[in-house]
């Protein structure tokens, strides 16, 4: 009797197709450097410019001995979120486990799957927090960096259940603070033009300054001129930039970045210009210091009705005696300019004062000869 050995070969056929994850990329950009305070803005993109995030837990680390960061973080004085708390995401937070390193805490509901926000590819970047360190070194160099591999690291695409895999984070490694801004100010010369004037200290030598604009309507800034720096170390230095190309009806930012001779750069402010004013407004005169004359721009609202405003400005010595009086009329709601010459003062602190039937503010300059 013959056996017949019955050998089954199960044959295991696996179709494997590529799975192409979306890949997140991250950096730092200083915001705002003085030789007690850092900001630092982390930003991301996508290599796709096509995904939009969902939850999201982002580990960075800093150098305690040069930084410092509350342990207890609150929102807007410490941190504050760009695009992804609130709205279709819960409030974001910032915590600190540790004493150097930082959470960076975003999270999109279940009920929101899918409607999260897109993130930029390659090409853009997309803001997501601003972080306020406090310098404790301001001699030494500050160091910020991600934490990619953490454990507890992990994005999410926005349907909360595929994470994004990790690309290139680079690092932050902050020089001392090279320039210094003392003030930012927009005025409106007329309907089509408006004056940006700012004030820096510079530390070392810097290439220049870009002035970049963006409106209520769009999220991207458009570079919109290029100021040369005078590099006069370790005093205080004016500059002036006019945008031409206004609509009066727009409500505008500007952004001003100091340009290093590497290409690097830190943003050193935005403001936001209302062209059809909301509130009361004494703007620190410009330039401050000066010699021999200066400019006070103030700002009537255009929310009291329509009418004319009675506006009272005046100038005291630091004893509260009146110097003169640069304004004492009726005047319409918008954007004002007036100089103040000191042809005949002695160098010193003076006071400017604006009074309404609404609105009263003081303000200090210095006359320096």
């Amino acid at each position: 009797m013959k056996r017949f050995k019955l050998t089954i070969i199960l044959i295991l056929i696996l179709f494997v197709s590529d799975v192409f994850a979306t890949s997140v990329n991250g950096r730092f950009i200083v915001v705002k450097s003085s030789k007690s305070s850092l900001s630092v803005l982390l930003q991301i993109n996508t290599d796709s410019g096509k995904d939009d995030m969902g939850g999201a837990t982002i580990v960075i680390s800093f150098d305690k001995n040069v930084l410092s960061f509350s342990s207890d973080p609150a929102v807007d004085k410490d941190y504050k979120f760009n695009n992804f708390s609130g709205g279709n995401y819960n409030t974001a937070t910032v915590t600190k486990p540790l004493s150097d390193k930082l959470w960076i805490n975003i999270d999109l509901p279940k009920e929101n799957n899918n409607k999260g926000t897109v993130v930029s590819g390659s090409s853009g970047w997309t803001d997501v927090v601003t972080l306020n360190f406090d310098v404790k070194n301001p001699s030494d160099t500050a160091m910020v960096k991600w934490l990619q591999s953490n454990v507890f690291w992990q994005v999410y695409d926005a349907d909360n259940t595929n994470s994004w895999s990790v690309g290139k984070f680079t690092n932050l490694v902050n020089a001392p603070v090279q320039v210094e801004l003392l003030s930012f100010t927009a005025i409106l010369l007329d309907n089509s033009n408006i004056q940006l004037d700012w004030s820096t200290i510079s530390y070392a030598d810097n290439y220049g300054y870009d002035i970049e604009k963006t409106d209520k309507d769009t999220i991207s800034w458009q570079k919109i001129g290029f100021v040369e720096s005078k590099n006069i170390l370790n005093t205080p230095v004016n500059y002036s930039f006019i945008d031409n190309q206004v609509n009066s009806s727009s409500n505008l930012k500007y952004r001003l970045k100091s340009v290093n001779n590497d290409a690097t750069y830190t943003i050193l402010k935005e403001i936001e210009f209302l062209t059809s004013p909301e509130t009361f407004e004494l703007a620190q005169n410009y330039p401050n210091p000066f010699n021999p004359s200066t400019k006070i721009n103030y700002t009537l609202p255009s929310n009291v009705n329509d009418q004319m405003s009675k506006v009272t400005l005046k100038v005291y010595d630091i004893l509260g005696i009146e110097i003169t009086t640069l304004v004492d009329e009726l005047q319409a709601a918008g954007h004002h300019e007036v100089e103040f010459k000191a042809d005949n003062l002695a160098s010193g602190v003076y006071i400017y004062r604006i009074e309404t039937p609404a609105f009263s503010a003081t303000k200090k300059m210095i006359l320096l000869r």
